[in-house]
């Protein structure tokens, strides 16, 4: 017995059918959209309704199965134990118009039509009212008033489709552990309306399953499908290894999506990030250049939201907790070695909404809570706009923030989000940056034969001309404490990254110690800062202990230009 039509899974509350034609009619209908956020908060949730179209003509005691990857994601036990499909008829009842006035003669068009279909609906064009009980000449003659009349006649009625019913009878449910498939079968056990007639068009409706929340979230997969196959009475199903099935209604179109998952939040950037550069020359990088689009020296602002996407089965937040980091990109706050206590931020830091706390302020990052107002949770998506006021008073860094965001929802469930590039702030110069040169106690100026000397050249290809300014060369240190050391003028000189070499590390020696800084044997952090674009410009650093010299590593970054 070999047969081919198709049958069609669809989903959704209703079906719709097209034609008699003998091809799979797909009716994807919205399938339930939610997260595994909010499939962490229930155990367990039904899906759309499950619709097939039959596209085959089927036999008594022949089966349809339905196929759920997975095993226990179903709760086969919510499909019905019985489905009856009652056979149908349906026909489409085409119209023919007339308009017709008072003082026409009974040889109109109207008349003759209404003598030869019998079955008619009179239309009243001013009173929107039917009137079936005239008769033909009250009709055609304009009885009822003296506007015009609009006359439908029925014309012979056309067959839309026309389908055998059928008793299905859910005979049990198991799983394919090589195929990874949960399988539900149902028999045809019985056929109703007109002998003639095929189940080919047939509509069934298996309703909705119940899925188990935790074990679909398992899978890891964006989407969750129902699929379904057919077997003659003769085949059963499961197939028998190594025997092939005749086929019954065998198509491509064999499976349609119950599920779809997605991540509910996530993280967007506003119409503006963090995009200032820090100004190099005096005051040293302790504001902004100021340029045609940015009238003020030490303001920067960043624009981010919270977004949800657009799910039928959604979690509530109920609070945000962001952080905006940067490594050293808040020391110009003040913090030292120490941290700063939430009421010392202002004016500098002002917090984007009033239901906002601050947790933890440090140099590498600033961390705030911004708890729900509204029981949906949907303030918490407003746009927020952060703002960041240099106190011109201590050193800025420059380079990138990220802003991560951890959203609660539940009672104590918390989903971390993919973390967010804010923008950056660039330097007008170029800086180059010794992680870690060592240093030898030193017990009085300009002392010798300590145990540890260093090198560091600085080399500039520039040729000036006459009149040029030599760019000034700024230098900082960071102690084993991790407390930094700006090295001023007064200790340094009037540093200058002339044509040529410079010479630094005497200089940088005598002002660490003048600081107090070589009481002991330590390793320091160095940074040089130029201002001139990093192009012509190199450093060479390096140690010598005792007659072995050691070359050590410097990194120079451009990172903006004026």
């Amino acid at each position: 017995m070999c047969k081919s039509s198709f049958a069609a899974v669809a989903l959704g509350a209703a079906a719709f059918f097209s034609s008699m034609a003998l091809s799979a009619d797909l009716q994807q209908t919205q399938a339930v959209r939610t997260s595994p956020e909010y499939l962490s908060l229930t155990d367990s949730f039904n899906s759309s309704s499950i619709h097939m179209e039959l596209r085959d003509s089927y036999a008594r005691g022949d089966f349809i199965i339905l196929q759920f990857p997975g095993e226990g994601v179903v709760d086969t036990s919510s499909l019905p134990a019985q489905l009856y499909i009652e056979s149908q008829k349906e026909y489409n009842l085409p119209t023919t118009n007339f308009v017709f006035n008072v003082g026409d003669d009974r040889d109109h068009p109207c008349h003759t039509a209404v003598a030869a279909n019998p079955q008619y609906t009179h239309w009243h064009y001013e009173s929107q009212t039917t009137y079936p009980y005239l008769t033909i000449d009250e009709l055609c003659r304009g009885y009822i008033s003296e506007t015009e009349h609009f006359l439908r006649v029925w014309a012979a009625p056309d067959l839309l489709r026309a389908y055998k019913g059928l008793t299905l009878d859910n005979i049990g449910s198991g799983y394919l552990a090589a195929e990874d498939l949960t399988w539900v079968k149902f028999r045809i056990t019985d056929f109703n309306g007109p002998s003639e007639l095929t189940t080919v068009g047939a509509p069934i409706d298996f309703g909705a399953v119940s899925l188990d929340a935790a074990k679909l979230v398992a899978l890891n997969a964006s989407s969750y499908p129902v699929m379904t196959v057919s077997r003659t009475n003769y085949d059963g199903y499961p197939d028998v290894p190594g025997h092939v099935p005749d086929e019954l209604d065998v198509h491509n179109e064999d499976r349609a999506t119950l599920v779809t998952l997605q991540p509910q939040w996530q993280m967007k950037v506003g119409t503006e990030v963090f995009d200032r550069t820090v100004a190099v020359e005096e005051p040293y990088r302790r504001l902004f250049v100021v340029g045609a689009s940015d009238s003020d020296a030490d303001t920067d602002s960043a624009e981010f939201q919270l977004q949800t996407a657009a799910l039928d089965l959604a979690a509530v937040p109920q609070n945000v907790t962001y952080t905006l980091s940067g490594s050293d990109r808040f020391s110009w706050l003040g913090l030292g070695a120490g941290e700063l206590e939430p009421g010392d931020l202002s004016p500098h830091v002002e917090l984007p909404s009033s239901s906002c706390v601050w947790l933890e302020v440090t140099a590498d990052a600033l961390q705030w809570r911004c708890n729900a107002q509204l029981a949906d949770g949907s303030d918490l998506l407003a746009s927020q706009l952060l703002s960041l006021r240099l106190n011109g008073e201590l050193v800025v860094t420059h380079g990138d923030f990220t802003l991560t965001a951890v959203v609660g929802f539940g009672e104590e469930h918390t989903v971390d989000l993919d973390p967010l590039a804010l923008g950056a702030w660039g330097l007008n110069g170029t800086a180059f940056t010794v992680a870690a040169l060592p240093y030898a106690v030193q017990q009085v100026s300009a002392q010798s034969g300590v145990g540890v000397d260093q090198i560091l050249y600085l080399t500039n290809r520039k040729v000036f001309a006459a009149g040029d300014e030599i760019p000034k060369v700024y230098i900082e240190v960071t102690d084993a404490d991790g407390v930094r050391h700006e090295l001023a003028e007064a200790l340094v000189g009037d540093l200058r990254a002339s044509t040529g070499v410079t010479k630094l590390a005497g200089v940088v020696r005598e002002a660490l110690f003048a600081k107090g800084l070589l009481h002991t044997s330590q390793r320091i952090a160095l940074t040089v800062v130029v201002a001139q674009e990093p192009d012509l410009l190199a450093l060479h650093s390096a140690y010598t202990i005792g007659n072995d010299r050691n070359w050590m590593p410097n990194d120079s970054q451009r990172v903006s230009s004026p």
